[in-house]
């Protein structure tokens, strides 16, 4: 439901936290174009740009800057042509183009270091500024860039294409396909409150065998072109053989599970870091206090959690969204653990993995209250609205995609080299795309 949200009066808002900018401050209204969004472009209920930032806790002249960021058309390399305006703005990061270019402030431009979290898993001093103009980001309507049909795809398709309980589904979907006796029903609108009986999943007579708890320790080319499995289930260790295999597992690991990858694509497999991402689930028993406050999803400027939003409206079969604000609901929260300064994004990440693996569950809880209070105020208390929360620490998260700032064009090789076939052996999962997409881990898997 694309207009559930809107029709309570509802928008987005930018939180302000007094540790950087010296008080607490929910702006709501917020116009900046969202990258798939699911709500229409005429159903924000947005304020202009104007009275927008007037609300900003910032000097004059920032928000000065920031109008004029949103506003103006300026070409800050008339004498370039298009290939160079985009060859420069790939160079430099996103924060650098809004210091350098646009004058804006130190504290002006941290107003966008967390808006890409969510969708980059880098803030704005790793992101290139070409792809934050290739994803709506302001500043950039002077240059005369073209667009290219997949960034407005990106930016005109409405993200509409969701299950209430995200990718799970389409993993659930695949088993039910493959092992019909594992769950009832035969559509997707079925699909979610289907139970499964996990008995089904490994019997000897079925053609299709899934077995849970079973992690690869080896893998490898056996005479009699054959592939051998060694794996660990249960403490034991089994094997198995097969004509082929295909590896769709965390693509830096496969050196570790097979002896036959060569040199040089073991340094390409390397390459491929992975985000460390946080999803928090939190089930509240009602959320009048967002109806209270305004908003339906917060952007955070400087805080833990980059993004905060009631969860999607999605409908589906037996499964029903929450219509109103007195029933319950679900809040989902994201954090990229992101160290203040980092020399590239892989550096970056292995630092926020290290970072998340050390911090215990206490510190999420902690944090998700402090920001949902600073949003909603004294309508939200964590002790009477909150019944569970689910923390979701993925340390290898988004598949790493090339990064045009930190990243040398020879890079871009490294993908055909990563993912070349191991003698029976093939390699296909999103690692392999070099994108963290689910179409992308089938597209890999129909190549």
């Amino acid at each position: 439901n694309r207009t559930l949200y809107p029709d309570l009066g509802l928008s987005r808002g930018l939180l302000f936290t007094r540790e950087w900018f010296g008080v607490d401050k929910l702006v709501t209204g917020d116009p900046t174009p969202m990258i798939a969004d699911d709500i229409p472009p005429d159903r924000l209920n947005a304020r202009s740009i104007r009275p927008f930032i007037q609300d900003f806790p910032l000097d004059n002249e920032s928000r000065k800057k920031l109008i004029e960021l949103y506003t103006r058309s300026r070409d800050f390399w008339p004498g370039h042509s298009i290939a160079e305006k985009i060859e420069m703005l790939s160079s430099m990061t996103y924060h650098r183009f809004l210091r350098e270019q646009w004058g804006l402030s130190e504290l002006a431009a941290r107003t966008f270091r967390m808006r890409p979290q969510d969708f980059f898993a880098i803030g704005s001093d790793l992101l290139p500024a070409f792809e934050a103009a290739s994803t709506g980001y302001p500043g950039f309507q002077g240059l005369g860039l073209p667009t290219h049909p997949a960034d407005a795809a990106k930016l005109d398709d409405p993200y509409i294409h969701h299950f209430p309980d995200g990718n799970a589904s389409i993993a659930r979907l695949l088993v039910r396909k493959l092992i019909p006796a594992a769950a009832p029903g035969h559509t997707m609108e079925d699909i979610v409150l289907a139970p499964f009986d996990y008995g089904k999943l490994d019997e000897p007579n079925s053609l299709v065998r899934l077995r849970l708890e079973s992690t690869v320790a080896l893998l490898r080319n056996v005479s009699g072109n054959r592939v051998e499995v060694g794996y660990v289930q249960h403490g034991s260790l089994k094997r198995v053989h097969a004509k082929r295999a295909v590896y769709a597992g965390y693509n830096m690991m496969l050196p570790y599970v097979l002896p036959d990858v060569s040199r040089a694509q073991r340094e390409a497999l390397a390459h491929g870091v992975k985000a460390p991402l946080v999803y928090a689930k939190i089930a509240v028993r009602n959320w009048q206090a967002w109806v209270n406050a305004g908003v339906h999803e917060v952007t955070n400027t400087s805080g833990f959690y980059a993004r905060l939003k009631l969860d999607y409206p999605v409908s589906l079969g037996g499964y029903r969204f929450a219509r109103t604000p007195r029933e319950p609901t679900v809040i989902h929260l994201v954090h990229v653990p992101l160290p203040d300064k980092a020399p590239d994004q892989r550096s970056a990440w292995r630092a926020g993995r290290t970072a998340l693996y050390e911090r215990p569950f206490a510190d999420f809880e902690r944090h998700a209250f402090d920001e949902l209070g600073r949003i909603l105020g004294p309508s939200f208390d964590p002790k009477r609205d909150v019944t569970a929360i689910s923390v979701y620490r993925w340390g290898h998260g988004y598949a790493y995609g090339f990064n045009s700032v930190f990243d040398p064009e020879a890079d871009l090789n490294l993908q055909d080299i990563a993912r070349r076939p191991i003698g029976r052996i093939a390699v296909a999962n999103s690692d392999a795309a070099w994108s963290a997409y689910a179409h992308a881990a089938i597209d890999e898997a129909a190549r």
